[in-house]
């Protein structure tokens, strides 16, 4: 339980940063400047009833934190195996010393 929560934990705090990478990413802004990433959303547009506008920029904010979040979890997974197997390397070279 202790392991998940922490997992969580660092999955919501990497959320932000990862989103904010991908929408920053070159091949990201340059897709959305053609016009051929407004093309791919219009169905997620209007599935959430958009007019346009800030509405817009909403549902796109929340796809990118949704993307975030989901790049996070293995990221965080990760981080928490690593140093729970370095934690039990250095409690098992501790006891034989």
């Amino acid at each position: 339980m202790e392991k998940f929560l922490l997992c969580a934990s660092l999955t919501l705090l990497l959320s932000v940063p990862v989103s904010i990478g991908i929408a920053r990413m070159p091949w990201s802004i340059a897709w959305f400047d053609e016009g051929s990433g407004w093309d791919v959303f219009k169905p997620v547009l209007k599935l959430m009833g958009s007019i346009g506008g800030e509405q817009d920029y909403n549902i796109l904010f929340g796809t990118f934190l949704l993307a975030g979040f989901i790049v996070s979890i293995p990221i965080s997974a990760l981080l928490v195996a690593g140093a729970s197997r370095l934690r039990n390397r250095a409690r098992s070279t501790s006891r034989s010393g």
